[in-house]
């Protein structure tokens, strides 16, 4: 499964999962960097993926084929997320 992260979280949180041998991208890379929620929704419904966001929308109103992992942390620095994902 592919790791998608989402607009409100570093780029570079994308390069370190990839790194660290993680299929991943940041939402800026699939030309979604102004997209809605909605829009993100319908152009990756048909794709399994792992969704990075600390938007509890998603976590809310997600397809069914997705794992969304909701980030509650305020304004994380990547050392913080690099401990919590």
């Amino acid at each position: 499964m592919k790791v998608v992260v989402d607009n409100n979280l570093p780029r570079s949180l994308a390069d370190l999962l990839t790194q660290n041998g993680i299929e991943a991208t940041h939402v800026l890379d699939l030309g979604l960097a102004d997209a809605s929620d909605e829009i993100l929704r319908k152009r990756l419904v048909n794709q399994d993926i792992i969704l990075l966001s600390r938007d509890d929308d998603f976590w809310k109103h997600s397809p069914p084929n997705w794992t969304v992992v909701w980030i509650a942390l305020h304004n994380p620095t990547l050392a913080q997320l690099k401990g919590s994902v």
